[in-house]
């Protein structure tokens, strides 16, 4: 199941800080197949990612809904900071990263183990101010 930061209509959490930790997305079990995105962030003012990895475990197969590993949308003052991510299996052009109706928002150390430069997807028309640093991909 996706990992999901939000909270109910009209509520906007403050201040989340997630620091050091590795999820992995498996193929579920259950018939209900609701998991799409590794991590989806929705209504928050203050993210701060420091030190995250997020991957895809594919021993035991894939899922077609399978998206993005980061999905953030209506949220400000992003920094995120040493953030290892990989390519959705099988969905080539698919971006790591997605960020929608955001802003303020600071990019930096992102490394990818992938030969796709599709990392990071910004709306830019719904966006304002997303400024990146260093994306590394592999030599």
């Amino acid at each position: 199941m996706t990992l999901a930061i939000k909270i109910g209509k009209f509520t906007t959490l403050k201040n989340i800080d997630l620091n050091n930790v590795h999820l992995t997305i498996r193929k579920e079990i259950l018939n209900d197949k609701r998991a799409d995105d590794i991590l989806y962030i929705h209504d928050v003012d203050g993210l701060k990612m420091n030190d995250m990895e997020l991957s895809w475990d594919t021993c035991g197969g894939t899922e077609n809904k399978w998206r993005n590993s980061l999905n953030i949308e209506y949220v400000r003052n992003i920094n995120l900071d040493g953030l290892i991510v990989g390519e959705t299996p099988g969905k080539e052009g698919i971006p790591f990263i997605k960020i929608d109706y955001a802003e303020d928002a600071f990019i930096n150390n992102v490394i990818t183990y992938s030969d796709s430069r599709n990392i990071l997807h910004v709306e830019k028309s719904r966006c304002k101010n997303i400024n990146t640093g260093r994306i590394q991909y592999p030599e």
